[in-house]
C-alpha cells in the first residue's frame, strides 16, 4: 500500500486495492481488466457521460473490446476499451498506446458490420454483441468509442470518422480525467454551448430575480440548433433523473415525431417545450432589442429530453428538415455552486410533475437512501468467529464517500484502522442496493437491464412502500441479501459456464426466493455474515438449471436481451422445481417472524390477527386470477413490474398449494385493488 499525500496518487492507489481486492475474491472467473472497466463505467454513469454498460470482453488479433451499452431506440452504440499501466503512481500512455486501442474497438465494430458473429463462440457475451452489431448496422447513427486506461495520457482529441452512415466519435479517459470529475463539486464534465457556433445567438426576455438564487430567461430555440446540440453531447445534456427516466420508461414519443414530419411550422404551438438548468451564462443586451444569450455553461435539460432527443433522430433517420422547427426554452442559472446539487434535481423533479417521472426521485438524497447510510456508519456487523473483530458494512449514497471518509482519518495509521473496521468487499453502493433488493423480490429481468435502469424501478417501487420503515433489522436483512449475492457470485463463477454469470445470478437467488416463498433464514446469514452449506449447495444446483434456461431462449433470441424479458423469469418460475431437503429445513417456519421484509415492516404471522386475514383474503381469490391479473398488468401497462411480480409469485405459490407471506399477501392486495380499480376484470366471470 503506497501512502502518500498526493491525492491524485491516493485516488489511483485506491482503485488499484479495489479492483485488487475484487479480483482476488472471486479468483476463479474475473478478470482485472474487467473488473477496472465496471469501476470505470461506474464513474462515467455517475458522471452522467454513460448509460448502463455491461461488460463484455473480447481479443484476437487487431480487435478488442471490453463493454458496450446501447441507446433504447439501437441508434445510438457505445463501445468500451481498456488499456492497463498497471502502475501506481499512474504511468504515462503514449499518443501511440491510445491510437491502438482506438483502432481495436473500431475494427470489432467493422467486423461485426460484416459476420464476426459467425467466428465467435455462441456461449459467449460477444457473440450476442457482435449479432446484435450486424442486425443493427443499418440502424445505428453514432457510435462513441470510449478508450480507458488507469494511466495518464495526451490530451488530443481523435478526430471524428464516418463509416457509410454512422458518425464514430472518440472519447479518452485516463485516470487524471477520472479523477478530476470524481472530485469535483459538479461530478461532470461543464458542458459549454456556444450558440455562435450552432446558427447564432438566441433572442430571451430576462425575468426578474426576487431570490438571489436564480436567474430565469425564457426565448425561442431553432429545432435545427436543439437538433445539433444533441447531436454533439447525447444524453449528456439530460439531467440525471430525466436520463434514468427515459432509460426506465421507453422510446421517443411517436406524436413528437409525427408533428416534426408532418407540421413543422406548428411545432411551437403544438409542443411544451424544454426546460433546461446551467451554471453559468454570457447574456448580453441587444439595446432596443432586448437580451440574447452567447454561451451556456453546464447545460442541462431538466424536462423536454424526449422532444430534444426526437428532433436528432428525425432528421438524422427522417432526413426531416429543421429548419421551419422553434422550441420554446426557459432557462434556468444557478447563481451558487454550492446549490446546483441541491436544486437542480429539485427543478428537475417539479418540472416533470406532468408525467410519471414525478413517481421517483432518483437522487442520492432521499430520504431513504440518506438513513441506509446512517445505518451503515453505526451498525456493526458481527464476527462470525465468536471474537471481537467487529466491521461495518459501508454504504456508499454517493461515489467516492469512502475513500473521502478514509482520507479524513488523518494519518496512515488512522487509515489502515478505517479500512480494518470497513473492508472493501463490505463496501456497496445505491445501486447495489436496487440489485440486491429486486433480486429477493423475484425481479432478475429487470436485474438483468442494467444497475441504471434497474435502479429506476426500484425507486418507483419505493414510492410504494409508504410504511417502510429504515431500521436496524431492515439493514441487517439488506446486508443478508448482500451476502447472498456476493457469495452468489463466487459459486457461480467456480462453476465455470463461460458467460452470464450476472444473469445466473440474479435469476438463481430469485428462484431460491420464489420457491421459498422469502423465508431463507436471513436474520442467520446476518449473525453468521455467510450462507449455509445447504444454501451454498443449492445455488450450486440451481445455476446449472438457470445456465441452461437462459441460454436457450425461444426462437434463437439473442441471450443478453432474453434475459431482460419478463418471459424469461415466469417461464423460469413455472418449472416444477423444489428446494434440497436440507434447504428446506432451515426455512423460517410460518408462524415465526420472518427475516427478510419486502416493504420494511416485520411480519408477525402469528399472533397477529391483520397478518391472517390478510393472508386468508389472498388466499380466497383462485391461484388462476392472481395469474391472469399478472399477465393482464403485462399486456396493459397499469402496474409496475414489481406488482406484476408479486401477483404472479402469489399465484404460482397458491398454484401449488402453499400459501403466501404476510408482507407478499399485503403487496398483494395492494396490487390488487389498483388493479380492479384500473378496470381488471376475470376472463371467467367479467368480473
Amino acid at each position: 500500500m503506497i501512502i502518500t499525500e498526493d491525492p491524485f496518487v491516493a485516488f489511483a492507489e485506491e482503485l488499484r486495492l479495489k479492483v485488487a481486492s475484487e479480483t482476488e475474491s472471486d479468483p476463479e472467473g474475473v478478470q482485472t481488466e474487467d473488473v477496472f472497466t465496471q469501476n470505470i463505467a461506474e464513474y462515467l454513469q455517475e458522471f452522467g457521460e454513460l448509460n448502463d454498460t455491461f461488460v463484455c470482453f473480447y481479443q484476437k488479433k487487431d480487435m478488442k473490446i471490453n463493454a458496450y451499452s446501447i441507446s433504447e431506440d439501437n441508434r445510438m452504440l457505445d463501445l468500451l476499451v481498456t488499456h492497463l499501466k498497471h502502475d501506481v503512481p499512474p504511468a504515462k500512455v503514449s499518443r501511440t498506446e491510445v491510437a491502438q486501442a482506438a483502432k481495436q474497438a473500431k475494427n470489432f465494430l467493422i467486423a461485426s458490420f460484416s459476420g464476426l458473429h459467425r467466428r465467435i463462440e455462441e456461449a459467449s457475451q460477444a457473440f450476442d454483441l457482435a449479432q446484435t452489431l450486424f442486425e443493427l448496422k443499418d440502424d445505428l447513427d453514432s457510435v462513441r468509442i470510449f478508450i480507458l486506461t488507469d494511466g495518464v495520457a495526451p490530451g488530443e482529441p481523435i478526430s471524428e470518422e464516418h463509416y457509410g452512415n454512422v458518425v464514430i466519435s472518440y472519447q479518452l479517459w485516463d485516470l487524471d480525467r477520472i479523477y478530476r470529475c470524481a472530485t469535483s463539486g459538479m461530478k461532470r464534465e461543464e458542458i459549454v454551448i456556444d450558440f455562435e457556433q450552432l446558427g447564432g445567438p438566441v433572442r430571451c426576455l430576462k425575468a426578474q430575480d426576487q431570490t438571489g438564487l436564480c436567474s430565469t430567461y425564457l426565448s425561442i430555440v431553432p429545432g435545427e440548433t436543439l437538433g445539433r446540440i444533441y447531436e454533439k453531447w447525447g444524453t449528456r445534456i439530460l439531467e440525471k433523473n430525466v436520463r434514468s427516466f427515459l432509460q426506465a420508461r421507453g422510446k421517443v414519443n411517436q406524436g413528437i415525431r409525427n408533428s416534426i414530419l408532418e407540421e413543422p411550422d406548428m411545432f411551437l404551438t403544438y409542443n411544451n417545450g424544454i426546460s433546461v438548468t446551467a451554471s453559468g451564462i454570457d447574456v448580453r443586451s441587444q439595446g432596443n432589442d432586448g437580451f440574447a444569450i452567447f454561451k451556456v455553461t453546464d447545460f442541462q435539460i431538466v424536462n423536454g429530453g424526449q422532444t430534444t432527443a426526437s428532433l436528432f433522430h428525425a432528421k438524422r433517420r427522417d432526413s426531416a428538415e429543421l429548419s421551419k422547427i422553434q422550441v420554446q426554452m426557459k432557462l434556468t442559472v444557478v447563481n451558487k455552486t454550492d446549490d446546483i446539487e441541491r436544486i437542480v434535481p429539485l427543478i428537475s423533479r417539479y418540472a416533470n410533475t406532468q408525467n410519471k417521472v414525478n413517481l421517483a426521485d432518483f437522487a442520492a438524497n432521499d430520504p431513504f437512501h440518506r438513513e441506509v447510510e446512517s445505518l451503515s456508519r453505526t451498525v456493526w456487523a458481527p464476527d462470525p468467529s465468536g471474537g471481537k473483530e467487529l466491521t461495518r458494512w459501508f454504504y456508499e449514497r454517493a461515489r467516492g464517500q469512502y475513500l473521502d471518509e478514509k482520507v479524513r482519518s488523518g494519518t496512515p495509521t488512522k487509515e489502515r484502522v478505517f479500512e480494518v473496521m470497513h473492508p472493501r468487499n463490505q463496501v456497496f453502493t445505491k445501486t447495489d442496493l436496487a440489485k440486491f433488493e429486486n433480486t429477493w423480490n423475484q425481479l432478475p429481468h429487470i436485474v438483468s437491464r442494467g444497475a441504471q435502469k434497474n435502479f429506476a424501478e426500484f425507486s418507483i417501487a419505493l414510492r410504494e412502500w409508504h410504511d417502510l420503515s429504515v431500521d436496524q433489522q431492515y439493514f441487517e436483512n439488506l446486508v443478508a441479501k448482500a451476502i447472498m449475492f456476493k457469495q452468489a457470485e463466487k459459486i457461480v463463477s467456480a462453476e465455470r459456464f463461460g458467460g452470464y454469470r450476472a444473469n445466473v445470478v440474479t435469476y438463481v437467488l430469485a428462484l431460491i426466493s420464489h420457491i421459498s416463498g422469502q423465508r431463507i433464514n436471513l436474520q442467520k446469514i446476518w449473525e453468521n455474515q455467510g450462507i449455509t452449506p445447504a444454501l451454498v449447495n443449492e445455488i450450486r444446483v440451481l445455476s446449472h438449471r438457470v445456465h441452461t434456461h437462459i441460454t436457450n431462449p425461444p426462437d434463437g433470441q439473442n441471450i443478453t436481451e432474453w434475459c431482460k424479458r419478463e418471459k424469461c423469469w415466469t417461464s423460469l418460475a413455472d418449472l416444477d422445481i423444489d428446494l434440497t431437503p436440507e434447504l428446506r429445513l432451515e426455512l423460517v417456519p410460518i408462524g415465526v417472524q420472518a427475516s427478510g421484509h419486502t416493504d420494511g415492516t416485520k411480519d408477525n404471522y402469528a399472533g397477529d390477527h391483520n397478518d391472517t386475514a390478510v393472508i386468508d383474503k389472498t388466499k380466497a381469490i383462485p391461484a388462476n386470477v392472481w395469474l391472469e391479473m399478472s399477465s393482464w398488468a403485462r399486456v396493459t401497462g397499469n402496474l409496475e413490474s414489481w406488482q406484476r411480480g408479486i401477483l404472479y409469485s402469489v399465484g404460482k405459490l397458491l398454484q401449488r398449494g402453499r400459501e403466501p407471506t404476510a408482507k407478499q399477501a399485503k403487496q398483494a392486495m395492494v396490487a390488487y385493488d389498483k388493479a380492479v380499480e384500473k378496470g381488471f376484470k376475470t376472463a371467467d366471470s367479467g368480473t
